[in-house]
């Protein structure tokens, strides 16, 4: 059991669910979003542009962090610090997502006015809760009681790696 609550909210990111046919990965749900928002596609905007540093930034932060098992040397311990970090990732992507969606939908109907695919958004508000849900149970079903400052730590660094994430956002979107 604890073994699916792992695989089940990595296998949603690839569009699988249990008996259910193959749907798309978040990646082409975001894709379309993008292209309903934009009007072109987010392959030509990624070929367009800089690298996008500060995302670039954030994700070798979670890799260092995740793949450094919180500087442990015993596999469990490793195990209980990336499951928290997991877990922070989880029940910080329940509210953002959700925010999201809602901040887009008041934006669309305020200012866009365009025809959006929101299945992407929806995707993520809907389903963060059950990923969080799904994580917790994880932890609690492997994680030793003993490991709790561990678990404490990794929440601590996922948010000192995504603050720096969402300062630098504002930064850009202040003008500097």
């Amino acid at each position: 059991m604890a073994l699916k609550n792992l695989i089940q909210p990595l296998a949603g990111e690839y569009g699988m669910h249990n008996s259910q046919p193959q749907l798309k990965t978040h990646r082409e749900l975001f894709a379309d979003f993008f292209l309903s928002l934009f009007g072109y596609p987010l392959s030509q905007l990624l070929a367009d542009s800089p690298a996008p540093a500060a995302a670039q930034l954030l994700y070798s932060q979670m890799m260092r962090d995740i793949l450094g098992g919180g500087g442990h040397d015993n596999a469990l311990a490793q195990a209980s610090y990336a499951l928290g970090y997991n877990l922070a990732i989880e029940y910080l992507a329940d509210y953002e997502k959700t925010w999201m969606l809602d901040s887009f939908r008041d934006l669309n109907a305020r200012v866009l006015k365009k025809d959006i695919d929101w299945i992407f958004l929806e995707v993520h508000a809907e389903g963060e809760a059950e990923h969080a849900a799904i994580g917790h149970n994880a932890v609690l079903n492997i994680v030793p009681t003993e490991h709790a400052p561990i678990l404490r730590k990794a929440m601590a660094d996922h948010d000192r790696d995504f603050a720096v994430f969402y300062n630098r956002m504002a930064e850009l979107m202040e003008g500097h």
